[in-house]
């Protein structure tokens, strides 16, 4: 059975030049694992081993939950885990800078209004416990909506939901040992469309793990 989870893309493109800049990183720890360019996204739900069919369904359900996704995100600043946030940001369709300007964000939007039409990433930061490195993304509550929407659903066909709190972020290395990297991340305005399902495929000779999409 196949085991899924539900996400939010990043382009192509976006996502060679994350991994690319992530890889500077390694100078630090060199034997952290690197997320590949092709896994790199920003997990909603996790579902875990469903049916085939339970799996086209889900995936069904998500499609219309794209109106409620902002439609770019601007990735990263970096910040010690648990400081005050002062998160950089970038006008929707600036050019990507090879150094951050650092701005404070616009008032937060009520989240009963229109879909947010971007949101601002913040730290990256590092969890002891996992060993990941990840690029974070505040304020969490411009994906509230869409996480919640997500969630629902998966609720409402039945289907398991590991209901641990949502944490917006991008994971960059795994095994990641050397606390707070010194080191920035250039800003990148991200553009985004709706959720969709995603399936764990682990290569049985070599026992890679890749991401793909249940259509």
């Amino acid at each position: 059975m196949p085991r899924v989870f539900a996400a939010l893309l990043l382009p192509h493109d976006v996502c060679d030049a994350l991994a690319r800049d992530a890889k500077a990183f390694a100078r630090i720890d060199p034997l952290a694992r690197f997320t590949r360019s092709t896994n790199l996204h920003l997990t909603l739900a996790f579902v875990g081993e469903i049916s085939t069919i339970d799996a086209r369904r889900l995936s069904a359900a998500l499609r219309p939950l794209c109106a409620l996704t902002p439609r770019d995100i601007t990735l990263p600043g970096p910040a010690y885990p648990g400081t005050p946030n002062l998160p950089l940001t970038l006008p929707c369709g600036a050019e990507f800078p090879t150094s951050a300007p650092g701005s404070l964000p616009p008032p937060p939007r009520p989240l009963w209004a229109l879909p947010p039409r971007d949101i601002t990433s913040g730290p990256m930061g590092t969890s002891d416990r996992r060993r990941i490195l990840s690029a974070g993304l505040p304020p969490a509550e411009s994906l509230d909506p869409v996480v919640n929407e997500v969630r629902s659903t998966i609720t409402r066909l039945g289907l398991p939901l590991d209901d641990k709190p949502f944490r917006a972020h991008i994971t960059l290395a795994r095994d990641w040992r050397r606390g707070h990297p010194p080191m920035t991340l250039p800003a990148r305005t991200v553009p985004l469309s709706g959720p969709v399902l995603m399936e764990t495929v682990k290569d049985p000779r070599t026992g890679m793990i890749r991401y793909r999409q249940v259509l």
